[in-house]
């Protein structure tokens, strides 16, 4: 069985781009929570996170898969408005 690997040019554009986008839907949420005067506390707590978890996702962190599925961020969002 042959293992195909991706040049390393395409690893960092794709890990570039993970983070981008990471940085910007952390600043949505980010502007988001701002905006209807919630704590990062408050947050953590509607999306059923960690407050460590919730800053790192923030800050443009993307979180593992596995979490991400189980996370239900955007009904926390929409329970804000």
């Amino acid at each position: 069985m042959r293992v195909i690997q991706q040049p390393s040019s395409r690893r960092r554009f794709t890990a570039l781009r993970r983070k981008t986008w990471g940085n910007v839907f952390g600043g949505l949420f980010r502007e988001a929570r701002l905006e209807r005067g919630r704590s990062v506390e408050d947050a953590a707590r509607a999306a059923g996170m960690e407050v460590s978890e919730w800053e790192a996702v923030e800050a443009g962190q993307v979180p593992e898969w596995a979490k991400a599925c189980r996370m239900p961020m955007l009904s926390a969002w929409t329970a804000w408005g």
